[in-house]
C-alpha cells in the first residue's frame, strides 16, 4: 500500500509539473504565475483530509456566474481512515479580515474520487460581482457532517 501511495504522489507531482497545476498540502498558500496570481496569491487551502484526498488546484475560471477554482482531487487512502463516514466532502470559502470575524462566502459539497483514482472539481470563489475580497481567502476541505 505504501508503494501505491508513493506512486500516486509521484504521479500527482509529475502531473503538476507538466500541466502547471499547483500541488498543495494542508495549509500552504498557493502560488501561481499568470493572470490568476492576484486572486490565488491570497488563497490558502486547509485540507483536513489531505492524508486521504489531495486537492490540486489548476486555475481560476471566470464565467458569467462568477469565479471558480478548478483542479483535480486525488484519492490516496480510504476516507474512513480520515474519519469520514461517506464520500462527501464539505467545501467552504472564508475570508479572514483583520478587523472582523471570518466571513463565510461559499459552501458546497464535493464527492471524493474512488480510492486510487482522480476526479476534476470546480468550486465557487465568487458568485456575486459586487463582492470585493479585502483579506486572505481560506478554502476548507473536510469530511461532510451530513
Amino acid at each position: 500500500m505504501i508503494s501505491k501511495q508513493r506512486n500516486l504522489l509521484l504521479l500527482v507531482f509529475l502531473y503538476s509539473l507538466l500541466t502547471g497545476c499547483v500541488f498543495t498540502s494542508s495549509t500552504k498558500p498557493i502560488s501561481v504565475v499568470g493572470k490568476n496570481q492576484q486572486l490565488l496569491s491570497n488563497l490558502t487551502i486547509k485540507n483536513y483530509v489531505d492524508r486521504c484526498v489531495v486537492m490540486a488546484p489548476r486555475q481560476v475560471v471566470y464565467r458569467r456566474e462568477g469565479s471558480f477554482l478548478e483542479g483535480v482531487l486525488y484519492s490516496m487512502e480510504p476516507l474512513k481512515q480520515c474519519g469520514c463516514d461517506s464520500f462527501l466532502l464539505d467545501y467552504q470559502l472564508q475570508e479572514k479580515v483583520q478587523s472582523l470575524d471570518d466571513i463565510r462566502w461559499e459552501a458546497s459539497k464535493l464527492v471524493a474520487p474512488l480510492l486510487g483514482k482522480s476526479k476534476s472539481f470546480s468550486v465557487a470563489l465568487k458568485t456575486d460581482p459586487a463582492i470585493y475580497y479585502r483579506g486572505k481567502l481560506i478554502i476548507t476541505l473536510k469530511c461532510s457532517v451530513n
